[in-house]
């Protein structure tokens, strides 16, 4: 089995796990991290940040964006666009419901694009659905699309690029290809 083959089937197990999660279990945990992430220098100097919304049975950053908010802090996402290696990010101003869409991809955005530098950014949470420290990296499986691998790739030398994720999703290992961004760091629920 190829890398890319051995990454496929890695996802469908690693997705399963997830999804076997109570939601009140995921609840708790993602408050959890959101509590942990937010007590990291790293986050309280901070200036920009960049989270995910959730989509099905991933992690809940929404109580850090609602904490960097109330603390002043801008707070971008990314905006995703099918067959393009172009990922713009646009800020969240609010977490009210009524100021996002929903995309063909199922994820959440702001309906008023304003779009951030992400060369500006300080922090990116990224999400994972497995996650294994090998030779001193942090590395990480997504859904696939390569998305945030050209995301990560792109910003600048300080941005900390951090991972969040539930302890079930960590793994023994992960093939790794040239084209995967390694991570500075991952939390754990």
């Amino acid at each position: 089995m190829n890398p890319s083959q051995q990454k496929a089937a890695l996802r469908q197990q690693q997705e399963a796990l997830r999804d076997a999660l109570a939601p009140s279990t995921r609840a708790a945990l993602s408050e959890a991290l959101c509590a942990r992430a937010m007590a990291q220098p790293a986050f309280v100097t901070a200036e920009l940040i960049h989270c995910f919304l959730p989509m099905r049975s991933e992690l809940d950053l929404r109580p850090l964006i609602r904490a960097a908010l109330a603390a002043g802090k801008r707070v971008a996402t990314p905006i995703f666009k099918r067959d393009s290696a172009e990922t713009p990010c646009a800020l969240i101003e609010s977490l009210d419901p009524a100021a996002f869409v929903t995309t063909p991809f199922g994820l959440s955005r702001p309906k008023q694009i304003k779009l951030v530098d992400p060369l500006a950014i300080d922090i990116v949470y990224v999400p994972l659905l497995g996650f294994a420290r090998e030779q001193g990296k942090w590395h990480r499986i997504g859904y696939g699309a390569g998305f945030y691998d050209t995301f990560l790739s792109r910003l600048a030398p300080h941005t900390l690029k951090i991972g969040v994720a539930f302890p079930v999703l960590r793994v023994a290992g992960i093939p790794v290809e040239a084209h995967d961004t390694p991570l500075d760091d991952v939390l754990i629920a």
